[in-house]
Order: structure tokens, then C-alpha cells, then sequence
């Protein structure tokens, strides 16, 4: 939560430090940034909190300075996608950037923020899933959607209700940059 990752360690072999170390990855289409952290160990039952900062996914390997067997971790957070008609487009620019300020909203924070550039006669997408398992979330709560788009032609909203049902709005696009409620 809000750049870490906070763990309850069992310390059944009462080791004083564990290293952690891993793949980071900052977003869906970053490199891998491998790391190395160490973090105290103080009592049976700890907790321990890593300074990850904004993160898309986290591979990890937990060891103790006793040898004994790693313990592999991941944790990582729901994905943003693309998705075409691979006969008629072509897809230019895919590419996922951390937000370039924090969210202060009090709406649904969605991490990370998508740019996709491409041309089709038929259909090109892309979608973000809200957990990482693809799970329906309640949104039930919020009143609206707002996001910034430009582009040609018109795109198509959909959010897709737990029964499989769409919500779907159009909006028209121009070259210029336009926030739409």
C-alpha cells in the first residue's frame, strides 16, 4: 500500500535478519530491476514492512542467515492489457507509465497510466483489470468515470458488471488531449 509491502514473518528458527531478493518490476512494460534488501528480525512473530515505492509486480526470494529452505513470494497488482485485431492493426506504441502525481481523489485510484497508439480497420483495445485475479470489484459506492484520451474516431467504454453484463459509453475523440466525465 502506498510504495511498500508490509509482511507477518513467522520466525520459527529465531534467525535476527532475512534478505530479501528479487525482480521488480514498475510497470507492465518496464524492465525487471533486480533487488536486494535486509530487514531485522526481532521476534517470533514480526513484521515487516519493504520500501517498494510504485510497483506493477514484485518476484522474491526470503532467506535467513541460517541457510535454511527460501521461501518464494510474489505480489503484484491488477494488469493493464492490450487487445486487437491482429489481421488489420497495428499496434505503434503500447506502454505503461507510472502516474506523474499522486492520486488525491477520493474516487477509485487506478495505478499506472496507459498509452497506446496504433491504427485498425477493425477493433483495437486496451482493458485494466481491478485485482489481480480479475475479480469483480463494487463500484457501486462512485457516480462517474473520468479519464483524458485523444486520438481519431471513437472509443468505446466498457465496464463489465459481474454477471458478465457491459456498461458501455462512446466517446468522440480529437488530437487534442480532452478529459471525459
Amino acid at each position: 500500500t502506498n510504495g511498500t509491502v508490509e509482511m507477518t514473518v513467522v520466525n520459527t528458527n529465531v534467525s535476527k535478519k532475512m534478505t530479501l531478493e528479487g525482480g521488480l518490476k514498475r510497470t507492465e512494460t518496464s524492465e525487471t530491476d533486480m533487488v536486494t534488501l535486509q530487514a531485522s528480525l526481532d521476534r517470533y512473530i514480526d513484521t515487516v514492512v519493504v520500501e517498494t515505492g510504485a510497483l506493477f509486480d514484485l518476484v522474491f526470494r526470503i532467506k535467513n542467515e541460517k541457510g535454511d529452505t527460501p521461501d518464494d513470494l510474489f505480489v503484484a497488482d491488477a494488469p493493464w492489457g492490450v487487445d486487437s485485431s491482429t489481421a488489420t492493426t497495428d499496434v505503434t506504441i503500447y506502454e505503461v507509465e507510472q502516474n506523474s502525481s499522486p492520486y488525491l481523489g477520493d474516487g477509485y485510484r487506478i495505478e499506472r497510466n496507459v498509452h497506446l497508439k496504433g491504427t485498425t480497420q477493425e477493433y483495437i483495445g486496451t482493458y485494466r483489470a481491478f485485482n489481480p485475479r480479475f475479480l469483480a470489484v463494487d463500484l457501486s459506492e462512485y457516480k462517474q468515470l473520468s479519464f483524458t484520451a485523444s486520438g481519431t474516431g471513437t472509443l468505446e467504454v466498457k465496464l463489465l458488471k459481474a454477471s458478465g453484463e457491459p456498461y458501455v459509453a462512446t466517446v468522440e475523440l480529437t488530437n487534442e488531449e480532452q478529459r471525459f466525465v
